[in-house]
């Protein structure tokens, strides 16, 4: 069901984002605002341009199911963090596949499977996945 929308004019990438988070969600933005505790009102004037008070956003943010926080320049945020783990996770699987079942597999990906375990072997380069892994994890519960 499509639904119409004020077009985005605030210029802020926060508030476009979120707004456009609202808009693509399958939870109507009267009922996000209802949550929020603010008028649809005031997201409309938010997507005309007005500059809203951060704890509106906040809300906001919220009952749309967002959390906000401020990650440091340069720093990965927790869910970047366990994509990453997860990632070299698949990898390691496919290469050991690549490895073990190299007559079902693709050449070219059994070579770049190869260039990436040989250097330590294989329990060198598992042992080393699995470190990065509990890293991730680590992080992410502190």
């Amino acid at each position: 069901m499509a639904r119409n929308y004020t077009p985005i004019r605030n210029n802020h990438p926060l508030l476009r984002t979120l707004l456009t988070a609202i808009e693509k969600g399958d939870t109507p933005q009267a009922e996000i605002c209802k949550k929020a505790g603010v008028t649809a009102r005031t997201v409309i004037d938010w997507r005309r341009g007005r500059s809203p008070a951060l704890y509106l956003v906040e809300a906001v943010a919220n009952a749309a199911g967002f959390d906000l926080k401020f990650v440091k320049k340069g720093d990965k945020d927790e869910a970047a963090v366990l994509k990453d783990a997860l990632t070299r996770s698949m990898t390691a699987l496919d290469d050991w596949l690549n490895l073990y079942a190299p007559d079902e597999c693709n050449p070219d990906r059994v070579a770049e499977a190869k260039s990436r375990v040989w250097p330590g072997g294989t329990i060198g380069y598992i042992a080393e996945v699995q470190a990065q892994n509990r890293a991730a994890m680590n992080g992410a519960s502190e």
